[in-house]
C-alpha cells in the first residue's frame, strides 16, 4: 500500500473503526452498507455513508403523541395545540404556556415517541 493510497483510506477506516456506517460502490451509482473492509482496494470504492439532512416539520407533520425536550437544559415539554408556524407547549416542572416556532423547535430540541427512551431529532429527512 502506497502513502498516498493509505491517506485516502484513514478516513474510512477511521470513521469504520468508530462504529460510522460505511458503503462500498455496488456498481451503476448504488452505494451497499458494509461490514467488511478489503484493505487492497480503492478508497475510490468505500465511502462514509452521508448522514440524512434534515429539514424542519411542516404543520401538518408534528407528532402530537411526542414529548419534547430542550436540548440546552433538558426540561420536558408537553404539546398543547398549533397554528400555521408555532407550536404551544406546557412545561413539566413549570405550569406555564410556551409557544415555539417550528425553526426554534428544529434547532433546539428533540422529541419522544416512546417516553423518553429513544430522542430523536424534530425534523424529517430530506
Amino acid at each position: 500500500m502506497t502513502r498516498q493510497k493509505a491517506k485516502s483510506m484513514l478516513p474510512i477506516i477511521e470513521a469504520f473503526a468508530n462504529d460510522k456506517s460505511v458503503q462500498h460502490d455496488g456498481g451503476e451509482g448504488d452505494w451497499c452498507d458494509t461490514t467488511d473492509l478489503d484493505l487492497s482496494a480503492s478508497s475510490f470504492y468505500y465511502r462514509i455513508k452521508p448522514e440524512p439532512k434534515l429539514r424542519e416539520w411542516k404543520q401538518n407533520e408534528i407528532p402530537f403523541n411526542a414529548i419534547y425536550c430542550a436540548k440546552e437544559n433538558r426540561v420536558v415539554y408537553y404539546p398543547l395545540s398549533q397554528n400555521n408556524h408555532s407550536v404551544s407547549f406546557c412545561g413539566c416542572e413549570e405550569p406555564f404556556i410556551f409557544t415555539y416556532e417550528l425553526k426554534e423547535l428544529f434547532e433546539q430540541f428533540e422529541h419522544s415517541t416512546n417516553s423518553g427512551k429513544t430522542w430523536l431529532p424534530c425534523g424529517v429527512p430530506e
